[in-house]
């Protein structure tokens, strides 16, 4: 499994890591389009993550001038 941080733009087309990822997609028998996916939900997971808990922590006190 491939973990990737804000490196989703390498699926574009000429990229050469995202053609690497492409080839070992089909190589494996995996659409690009179920990788670009899987590396969306992981994203969206994160972001999900990171919502809830900014949402649950106590608010910050406001600083004054």
């Amino acid at each position: 499994m491939f973990f990737f941080d804000d490196n989703n733009y390498v699926l574009r087309k000429g990229d050469p890591i995202g053609e690497r990822l492409s080839k070992v997609a089909k190589d494996q028998g995996k659409s690009v389009e179920g990788l670009v996916q899987a590396m969306l939900a992981e994203k969206t997971k994160a972001i999900e993550g990171a919502v809830k808990a900014a949402r649950s922590a106590p608010p910050k006190a406001a600083e004054g001038p």
